[in-house]
Parts: structure tokens; C-alpha cells; sequence
């Protein structure tokens, strides 16, 4: 079944205001913003294997010529029999958080891609017959959850968040024909809580607009990183990140997009600023609403990567993680283990043993679309 959000609201109306409510009141909200079209990103055309090493035979990847080589004789042998044009690690080297990945397994899970008319199945059953694998699967293609080929929204004007009127999601007061009272009663969740600063929401999704006048104050900043300087400056792995990755893309450049900053806006804009809609945990108008990180796995160019963003969100401070997509492999309940069990720590290698807590929750919560 799909749901079509009421206009204006499904016109660009991405950001606006008031600050975190109670989880529950969250989650309920986090079911309603999967409402619109994805276009950015294209797929490699190839097909994917993932594999989880036992221990003893994590491979070392090398490229001669066309040929890759895992430096294990028997499963090279099956990779050129079935032509493989890429092996790589799903989560890769993580700089100062590459020891609490290893002590959850993560760099024994690998990617192995194929021409799209390769037989996976044989060769899924080849890799098996080997013995040096927990785990070898095909892996999904990733689509998004929302409706695809919607019109582009565009950013009206207005004050004070003018459009808040017509959020019946948050406030229904039968303003648009719909059934009063028939909302996540957000009204009432804003008299105990409106949000957080020290609430980082990871949106994995396309990217975020930066730019955009309702989230631009409200968005995550990596305040350890130099944007420009092309140097990974806090040695997380990840070059420029400074609001996020573009995870997609592999690159610090996150590519705008309106499902991903529709997302944002819904989650966390800034409210009373006479920008367009109310976001649910946007704040009080007084720069205390929840911190929002782009996490772009649907890219400009490609798309990828959500495992690793998932990580990388725990590990630099998100406890929140959204998701509006679906396909994969079981890596992703790997991803998804680590940012339950370890988002609001210190991860770095120097602390990781000492279970520190930075964040306003010790470990993270997950949430995933339903559906469109």
C-alpha cells in the first residue's frame, strides 16, 4: 500500500521546528516520512557476493593487472573462474576505531562483485565447498522504501513555520478533511520534550542539503575535521567529513537530495525560524533541537555503503539511526549489532575497553521505514 502525504506538506517541506520528543513519539514519526521520489545514485550494473573469513584466512587483497588476488590459492582460483572484478572490505580501515571493529568482526566481512552475467549461484556454492567462511550469501540490491518518479518539491516562503498548519501527521485538527485527533499527538509530547543538541540522528539515506535555511543550524558538525584540507585530521578513516560522507559516492562531497533532507526536516529542523513546517525534535527556537548527520549511501553516482555508514555513525557520535531502504546481506544486522550495542561510547582504540560513555544514551537505536 502507498500513502500520499497532503500537499503542501509533500511540496518540499523538508525542515522546520521544535525539539526531540519521547522516543516512542519519534518512532511513531519515523514511519511517516518515507513520502516521496528517489532518482539520485545509479547501481554498477554488477552482481555481489558477501562473505564473513573465519579469522584464520582474512584475506590480502592485491591487483595485478585485470587479476585480483586474496592471496588464498583456492579462492582465487574461484574468482577467476567466475570472473570477479572487485574484492573489498564491506566496513573498511576505521583509523582510531579499527580495534573495536575487529573485536566485533567487522573486518572479516568482504564484498565480492561480478559481471551481471555471471551464474551467482555456482558461484556462491563454489566459495562454499572452501572452508574459509562463517558466511557467504548474495547480497540484495539496495532500493529505497518511498515512491519513486514524484514531481521535484520546491521551497515556498513564508513565517514562523507557516506550514505547520497543514502537518495533520503532528496536529490534526481535521484542517485538510481528515479525521481530528488522528496524529502522533506531538502537541503534547513537545510539553515534556522538544530535543537535544546532544541527540545525533544519522540519516542514511541520499544526502542531506547543507544548505538548506531550515537545517543548516541544525546539522552535525565534526568539529575535529578541516573541510578542504584533504586529510583524514581525526583519523576516523574518513577524509573532510565534516556534517558526514557521502557513502555512496566514496566522498567527502554529499550530493543534495529532497527525500534525504525531507527526512532531516521531519526529524529535526529548526523551529520558529518563519521557515516552512515543524520538524519533531527541532528544538524551542533557541538552537537546542537534535543534531542531524548525512549519511549518504544513495549517491550522486553510485550507491553503496550502508553497512559502513551505519558504523561510522555509532562511531562518531550518532544514537539514532534512520533508515528508508531495504536489500543487502546479514553484514547489515553486523552494522546494525554494532550501533545497537556501542553508539554512545568511545570507540576509539584507546578507550574502547573502558565502555566510556559520551552520549545521552548508552548504546543506539535503530529504526527502519515500513514501508511506503
Amino acid at each position: 500500500m502507498k500513502f500520499k502525504l497532503e500537499e503542501p506538506f509533500a511540496k518540499k517541506f523538508c525542515g522546520a521546528s521544535h525539539r526531540i520528543p519521547a522516543v516512542p513519539v519519534f518512532l511513531l514519526a519515523s514511519l511517516l516520512i518515507s513520502a516521496a521520489a528517489f532518482s539520485q545514485g545509479q547501481s554498477d550494473g554488477l552482481r555481489t557476493i558477501h562473505v564473513k573469513f573465519k579469522e584464520e584466512f582474512v584475506p590480502r587483497v592485491t591487483i595485478s593487472g585485470r587479476s585480483i588476488h586474496a592471496g588464498l590459492t583456492r579462492m582465487d582460483n574461484i574468482s577467476k573462474k567466475h570472473g570477479a572484478v572487485s574484492i573489498s572490505r564491506i566496513f573498511p580501515e576505521a583509523g582510531v576505531y579499527e580495534e573495536a571493529h575487529r573485536a566485533y568482526g567487522l573486518h572479516l566481512w568482504y564484498e565480492i562483485k561480478f559481471s551481471k552475467d555471471v551464474k551467482l549461484d555456482k558461484a556462491i556454492t563454489d566459495y562454499k565447498d572452501l572452508n574459509y567462511f562463517h558466511q557467504v550469501e548474495e547480497c540484495k540490491a539496495y532500493s529505497a522504501t518511498w515512491e519513486r518518479n514524484s514531481p521535484q518539491p520546491e521551497l515556498p516562503a513564508g513565517t514562523n513555520d507557516p506550514l505547520f498548519i497543514n502537518q495533520w501527521q503532528f496536529s490534526n485538527t481535521g484542517q485538510t478533511g481528515g479525521t481530528p485527533g488522528a496524529d502522533i499527538n506531538l502537541l503534547k509530547a513537545w510539553k515534556t520534550e522538544t530535543g537535544s543538541p546532544n541527540v545525533i540522528v544519522a540519516v542514511i539515506d541520499g544526502g542531506i542539503d547543507l544548505t538548506h535555511p531550515d537545517l543548516i543550524d541544525a546539522l552535525w558538525t565534526n568539529s575535529d575535521e578541516i573541510f578542504g584540507n584533504k586529510i583524514d585530521d581525526d583519523h576516523n578513516g574518513y577524509i573532510d567529513d565534516v556534517h558526514g560522507y557521502g557513502f555512496g559516492d566514496k566522498s567527502s562531497i554529499i550530493f543534495p537530495h529532497f527525500h534525504a533532507t525531507h527526512v532531516a526536516g521531519t526529524i529535526g529542523a529548526v523551529s520558529n525560524n518563519g521557515i516552512g513546517v515543524s520538524g519533531i525534535a527541532g528544538g524551542s527556537g533557541m538552537g537546542d533541537g537534535i543534531r542531524l548527520m548525512s549519511c549518504a549511501a544513495f549517491g550522486n553516482f553510485g550507491i553503496g555503503g550502508f553497512e559502513a555508514a551505519m558504523v561510522y555513525a555509532a562511531d562518531n557520535g550518532a544514537v539514532i539511526s534512520q533508515n528508508s531502504w531495504g536489500g543487502g546481506s546479514t553484514s547489515i544486522e553486523a552494522a546494525i549489532d554494532y550501533f545497537v550495542q556501542r553508539a554512545g561510547y568511545d570507540n576509539s582504540s584507546a578507550n574502547f575497553d573502558l565502555n566510556i560513555q559520551t552520549g545521552p544514551m548508552a548504546g543506539g537505536l535503530v529504526i527502519f521505514a515500513a514501508g511506503n
